[in-house]
């Protein structure tokens, strides 16, 4: 789903495309990849806790912080693992981010 050529997550999220919302973790545009993030995070559907968890990697800071919360919002297990992990994050609002998802 595109909007003036840029993938539209909104869109995405609108028609619960979990497998489009994935793909977009891996886009290019940093904005994309946290909107995408956001958007399974609300879609709660823990199919998406392994794409997530991989995106705790992130090179964008924001992008990492959206995965932590988005995870919370999973309530799966296999996240915790990470989520300790990623308390060690050199960014405040990831490691905030993931003690509040750990907490959830």
């Amino acid at each position: 789903m595109r909007l003036f050529g840029k993938l539209d997550v909104r869109k995405l999220e609108s028609k619960k495309d979990l497998d489009g919302l994935t793909k977009a973790l891996h886009h290019k545009d940093p904005v994309i990849r946290r909107d995408a993030a956001s958007a399974l995070g609300r879609l709660g559907d823990s199919r998406a806790t392994t794409s997530l968890i991989e995106v705790l990697k992130d090179e964008d800071e924001f992008v990492r912080e959206r995965a932590a919360e988005a995870l919370g919002n999973l309530h799966d297990g296999r996240a915790s693992e990470p989520l300790t992990e990623a308390l060690k994050d050199p960014e405040w609002e990831v490691r905030r981010a993931s003690a509040g998802s750990l907490v959830k």
